[in-house]
């Protein structure tokens, strides 16, 4: 379901739905209607019924949770407000390319802590990496989401402001 459009995005979802022997069936925002034409629950009740997952790129994360807590399928995030999952895997995909294992290797974000942010240092905590960020002030990434990823298994988490300090010897720079 693409409330959001993204022409990147849907091809990449549905020619890797293809490659995995799947049937990908596309549908725009306004047809489903979020909480317009259905409640975003009957639309994963409905949808359940025919497909073996939803795969959802919306405009409010509350939408993808709504969809998962009712939906007896699983649900994909393919883009929201709050998190960018599908990107984060791109990105360690093609870190681990270029640099091989991860664990223990250097990450640097360096912007807004945003959903692509987010879920690239969700990711790269999961595979052990040191974790920096170059935020602005009043951009940053707050205590708990810090917390959060060294819960998930980052080597480190750092922030600056200073966007010289964060990236110096960094693997990779985003």
């Amino acid at each position: 379901i693409f409330e959001k459009p993204s022409a990147r995005t849907r091809h990449s979802m549905e020619m890797a739905v293809v490659q995995l022997g799947g049937h990908p069936v596309f549908t725009r925002g306004e047809e489903v209607g979020f909480d317009t034409r259905e409640p975003v629950e009957d639309v994963a009740r409905i949808m359940e019924g025919f497909h073996a997952l939803i795969a959802a790129r919306v405009y409010d994360h509350s939408t993808i949770t709504r969809l998962a807590a009712v939906a007896t399928v699983p649900v994909v995030n393919m883009l929201s407000d709050f998190a960018h999952p599908l990107q984060a895997v791109a990105d360690v995909l093609t870190m681990q390319q270029n640099l091989g294992e991860l664990s223990g290797k250097t990450v640097t974000y360096v912007g807004d802590f945003n959903n692509v942010a987010r879920s690239l240092c969700e990711a790269s905590a999961m595979l052990g990496m040191h974790i920096r960020l170059g935020c602005p002030e009043g951009y940053d990434a707050q205590d708990n989401e810090l917390l959060g990823l060294t819960e998930l298994g980052a080597a480190s988490v750092e922030q600056y402001r200073d966007i010289a300090i964060a990236v110096t010897g960094a693997h990779a720079v985003h």
